[in-house]
């Protein structure tokens, strides 16, 4: 996704999506042109967002990005064991 929406910013959409029991388990992927602040990267690794930026990555990064946030995640010790 990007964060230049128009009709809800990009990291509000991002919070909806991870506050959401359906969908905060989703791999989002941001790609921008748009260079951000150490805070929003921040914000970002906080919430499990891969940050890409236009012009600066190979599409076959991109390409090995996709692969990985595709790929089923093992659950954490304390899931496996009810907690």
């Amino acid at each position: 996704m990007d964060l230049a929406l128009r009709r809800k910013g990009g990291m509000d959409f991002i919070d909806d999506l991870k506050s959401d029991r359906a969908t905060k388990n989703i791999p989002i992927i941001i790609i921008t042109g748009r260079e951000l602040g150490s805070k929003e990267v921040l914000a970002l690794e906080i919430r499990d967002v891969k940050y890409l930026r236009k012009g600066r990555v190979e599409m076959e990064e991109i390409k090995n990005e996709i692969r990985r946030s595709a790929q089923p995640q093992k659950p954490s010790a304390a899931v496996e064991n009810g907690k």
